[in-house]
């Protein structure tokens, strides 16, 4: 008899103690903590207090997902002579190339090519930036158009982690220097150049007011003045949205070169309008293996068919120089548009993209967004990446396939040092 009591005794103890070590684990998990709780959250949805107050400060505008219309995406696969595209090679080869046509023609203009001649001189390096942590470079990059010239610069971050090479994010930087600031004197979340060595990547950023003053009377400066700008360009001429991408791609020049660069490794970033530069980046210039766009919506990954927040009569009347001319005339008229934004996103594959979004920015349409790198998947499939769930996720919560993520924040329209995070754990997956 005490011999079972003691039994019973042993095996209470080992269950006790299973339970215990069970419970220690889950403690410790954050990351099955964060899918338990991700799971049982309810999918993001404009606060309805938020949205009122929204459409009473915008007559005529909508942030109300019950006042979406009705509307029919251009089809991904099927050409414009109605051929079906079902394979890899058919997508590269026939479909790709009608629509990056389609997107020069109607939204972002066609931008001249490589300079004649490109040479970058290196203006200042400190070894010991940032406590010693990494490696800050001035570049200062000249492009020649025969005889003409363009100068601007990029400051370059990269880690002294003892690794041969770095992967680099490249900031599309539409704001003052304080909010981008290489001294690091001041120090924003825009731009966090500390957690990004920290997480041993690189860094790289530069202006586009140097490339295209941000105003509608400046197109004819800068890149305008290396190539000027056709007097009758039928409407296809390039906006300062091309400008930005093509010193993107200078600057991707440089980075090629670079001996502690990996350039396979080399991410194209943007907020709002440089979240529309940073897809059209991506679409144009393969050589950026991961795009990451926060906040770009009208213009940039949200769909325009939603006609949810900014739409293209707004953007086409206060920003029309970011785009061509053409675009100018399906304000109001988005369903006659022969093409969308989904088209933008799926431009991009087989090579990585990821969209960022903010609970309270409803005028860039946090939900148009997720929708159109949703339905980008049916080029996505031909490179065997997985569906996204058309449901929109909670706030906070992280989605991701092989290819392709999204996220959204709490707060407004801004890009913070959580987004970073978001989309170097994102960088950490398709890199490793």
């Amino acid at each position: 008899m005490a011999m079972n009591l003691t039994s019973k005794r042993g095996q209470g103890s080992f269950l006790f103690w299973q339970i215990a070590i069970f419970l220690l684990v889950i403690s410790v998990s954050p990351s099955f903590a964060q899918q338990e709780a991700a799971s049982k959250r309810a999918p993001w949805q404009p606060d309805p207090e938020q949205a009122k107050a929204f459409e009473e400060r915008r007559p005529g505008i909508f942030v109300h997902e019950a006042k979406v219309p009705e509307y029919e995406l251009p089809s991904l696969l099927t050409t414009q002579e109605g051929e079906a595209i079902e394979s890899q090679e058919a997508w590269l080869i026939k479909r790709r190339p009608e629509v990056m046509r389609l997107f020069e023609h109607t939204v972002y203009g066609r931008l001249p090519g490589s300079p004649d001649r490109q040479e970058h001189e290196l203006l200042d390096r400190d070894e010991m930036a940032l406590d010693g942590k990494a490696t800050h470079e001035t570049i200062q990059i000249t492009c020649w158009n025969g005889e003409r010239t363009l100068t601007f610069k990029t400051e370059l971050f990269l880690p002294n982690n003892g690794h041969e090479r770095a992967p680099v994010f490249v900031l599309v930087n539409h704001r003052e220097t304080e909010e981008a600031d290489p001294t690091r004197k001041t120090k924003t979340g825009f731009w966090p150049v500390e957690e990004i060595i920290a997480r041993g990547y690189g860094t790289a950023i530069f202006r586009e007011d140097d490339l295209s003053p941000d105003r509608r009377d400046a197109l004819n400066e800068a890149l305008g003045t290396l190539y000027p700008r056709p007097k009758d360009g039928k409407g296809t001429t390039w906006g300062a949205l091309a400008a930005w991408s093509w010193g993107a791609s200078r600057v991707m020049d440089v980075l090629q070169t670079h001996a502690r660069v990996d350039h396979r490794k080399v991410a194209i970033v943007g907020h709002s309008r440089g979240g529309k530069c940073a897809l059209w980046t991506g679409a144009r210039d393969p050589r950026f293996t991961l795009v990451y766009s926060n906040g770009s919506g009208c213009g940039g990954a949200a769909l325009s068919r939603r006609r949810f927040g900014e739409r293209l009569a707004q953007i086409t009347d206060r920003f029309p120089f970011w785009f061509c001319e053409n675009l100018q005339q399906y304000a109001e008229r988005e369903d006659a548009l022969p093409l969308d934004q989904h088209m933008l996103l799926a431009l991009i594959a087989p090579r990585n993209v990821y969209i960022g979004s903010a609970a309270e920015d409803l005028w860039a349409d946090p939900k148009g967004e997720y929708t159109s790198l949703v339905e980008s998947g049916a080029v996505y499939r031909l490179f065997d990446d997985s569906p996204l769930s058309p449901e929109m996720p909670a706030v906070d919560e992280q989605r991701t396939t092989k290819m392709r993520g999204y996220h959204i924040r709490p707060g407004k329209h801004d890009l913070q040092a959580n987004d970073w995070q978001y989309v170097m754990d994102f960088a950490d997956q398709v890199w490793e």
